[in-house]
């Protein structure tokens, strides 16, 4: 994403998607199955030039409080550095987000007032902004992340993508013929 918005001149904008919201559990998967999916995420990390991520130990984490959070930081201006935080939280160091501790702590790493944010999470300041998110992705007919989308084109894609595809999704629509 980086390269692209470098080399597209294009704006990423992050905006919230709950996976799995709070009450929503992922039910039980076989051993077999968790290491095949996990062999699977690898192996896409390699074909991307990402570095390994760890397997969680929390099958079913919740993110509204991240999310909320991740919006409290794009209001003070540092939302790339709270989701990269976010990020290497969740994918690398196997912490908690649905934790207030833990988003206070990432808050003060990125340089963001980790006493401001504990108060907007406890008021649920940004609840609102989340709500609103989400309610914009059920029109768009967003189901699961990542999901890139070009609002110019009111279309996106779901999953992975490729650069390329990136680029065609900024591009548009192929043009029809007559």
């Amino acid at each position: 994403m980086e390269q692209l918005a470098r080399e597209q001149n294009v704006e990423i904008e992050w905006r919230a998607f709950e996976l799995r919201p709070l009450g929503t559990e992922v039910p039980p998967k076989s051993e077999a199955y968790m290491q095949r999916a996990w062999e699977n995420v690898l192996q896409l990390c390699r074909q991307v030039g990402i570095p390994d991520m760890r397997q969680s130990s929390r099958r079913s984490m919740h993110s509204r409080l991240a999310l909320e959070a991740q919006k409290f930081a794009a209001a003070a201006g540092q939302a790339e550095a709270f989701t990269r935080a976010v990020f290497q939280a969740v994918f690398y160091d196997d912490q908690d987000i649905a934790d207030p501790e833990t988003l206070t702590a990432l808050a003060a790493g990125a340089g963001l007032d980790a006493a401001a944010l504990r108060t907007a999470l406890e008021q649920r300041q940004y609840s609102a902004a989340v709500e609103a998110d989400a309610a914009l992705a059920a029109r768009w007919g967003i189901t699961a992340i990542p999901c890139f989308v070009s609002p110019e084109q009111q279309r996106g894609s779901m999953g992975v993508q490729s650069y390329d595809d990136l680029v065609a999704l900024l591009a548009g629509p192929e043009p029809q013929q007559a």
